[in-house]
């Protein structure tokens, strides 16, 4: 099909668009209503084949439900499991996240294989992998997904950075008694609504949405010391602020500047590293995931691609190259699939348990993988954030370390 567009410019724009909410964040919430023995209703929701859909698999599982003006009622009260055909999964990717909330509330759920879209076929090993580790027992075979048995509340930790799972994680422990931890969590902002729409159900949930943080210190070396967080939500009808800007002051004086959206139209799955100094500046981004760029001044860009550095090359330490090519490859776009990035934190993890075994000295600073500290300091850090912004951006303190 051949679809062009011809635009002429120079004329003043005008007039008024009506921003529908993220079809991301509506397929999941959608399916977070099984979990509910009652009526949802959910507001500012896109008109799309995806949605339609969705809706079709929950009528054909026995709910009621209702499309108009946006707003979508579904009823539950009458809602049973029984296998989901491929007629309707094949259609939609997103119905993998039927698998949590079905097998918390049934015991059991059973659904043709989720069909793919143009990035191609999905693997669904994480999010098996996570129910197991809830209790459940996988009894899958080549043409349908079988998962059944009763869930308990746990640790889980996810293979990858999965946000499909991490939403089927979060709605099965929806119902379990007592508390479920789950590590290695996506925090794209569809999820976090995903996690506030099941704390408005009645289930406690913290530490929603924690990379930022992380990734910065990480990068830097540096700790925040105060914030000034400016938030806005500009897609009506949703619950989480969905375009931020924080300032960020460093332990060592500098400065940082931390920016997410999911308003801006190919941007939704970027991601970008930048970190300036008096010399010059480093550029990485998850677009082009192989390479990084120094630009120097009064020199020649240089662009440094994974598995072309060497030692020895005039330009960066002697020990930069190595450690480079230890890095994970983060995939663009979608961050599913991180799993040479799950391979090196368990290799980094296993062997300091063998030096804490042996007697050995180790390092657990939060360089290499996740520690108490920095499950603490993300919190903060979101606290800190929003204080900031109930002060219009004021300057904020972030908290001393536990």
């Amino acid at each position: 099909m051949d679809i062009r567009y011809r635009i002429t410019g120079g004329s003043p724009l005008q007039g008024e668009v009506h921003i529908s909410g993220s079809k991301n964040a509506a397929l999941p919430l959608i399916a977070a209503s099984l979990l509910a023995d009652g009526e949802t209703v959910l507001t500012n929701v896109p008109r799309l084949r995806d949605t339609e859909m969705m809706l079709q698999i929950l009528e054909y599982l026995g709910a009621e439900t209702s499309f108009q003006d946006g707003t979508v009622r579904i009823r539950t009260q009458n809602i049973r499991s029984r296998p989901i055909p491929g007629e309707f999964s094949s259609k939609l990717r997103a119905s993998i996240v039927l698998l949590g909330p079905l097998l918390s509330r049934f015991g059991v759920v059973e659904m043709a294989y989720p069909g793919g879209d143009v990035i191609g076929k999905r693997p669904v090993h994480a999010h098996i992998i996570a129910l197991e580790q809830m209790g459940a027992e996988d009894g899958s075979n080549e043409h349908m997904l079988h998962l059944q048995g009763t869930l308990h509340a746990g640790h889980v930790i996810l293979p990858e950075f999965s946000v499909t799972a991490t939403e089927n994680a979060i709605m099965a422990a929806a119902l379990i008694e007592g508390e479920t931890r789950i590590d290695l969590a996506a925090a794209e902002p569809h999820v976090q609504e995903v996690a506030r729409m099941i704390q408005k159900m009645g289930a406690e949930v913290e530490g929603i949405g924690t990379h930022t943080l992380m990734q910065l210190r990480y990068v830097t070396g540096l700790e925040v010391t105060h914030v000034s967080a400016h938030m806005e939500t500009y897609v009506e009808g949703r619950i989480l602020d969905d375009h931020f800007t924080i300032y960020c002051k460093l332990s060592n004086g500098g400065k940082a500047l931390v920016r997410a959206s999911q308003i801006c139209i190919g941007r939704k799955n970027d991601c970008g590293i930048e970190v300036s100094g008096t010399k010059g500046t480093l550029r990485w981004r998850q677009e082009d995931p192989e390479c990084i760029t120094v630009h120097l001044s009064n020199q020649p860009d240089r662009t440094y691609w994974r598995g072309a550095v060497t030692p020895g090359d005039g330009f960066l330490p002697k020990d930069m190259p190595v450690d480079l090519m230890a890095e994970p490859t983060i995939p663009s776009g979608h961050p599913e699939a991180f799993h040479d990035a799950f391979a090196r934190l368990h290799r980094c993890f296993e062997a300091d348990v063998r030096k804490w075994k042996a007697g050995e000295p180790f390092t657990c600073d939060g360089s290499k993988y996740a520690n108490v500290e920095d499950g603490w300091m993300g919190i903060a850090f979101i606290g800190t954030c929003l204080k900031s912004n109930a002060k219009k951006g004021g300057w904020t303190a972030m908290p001393k370390k536990i």
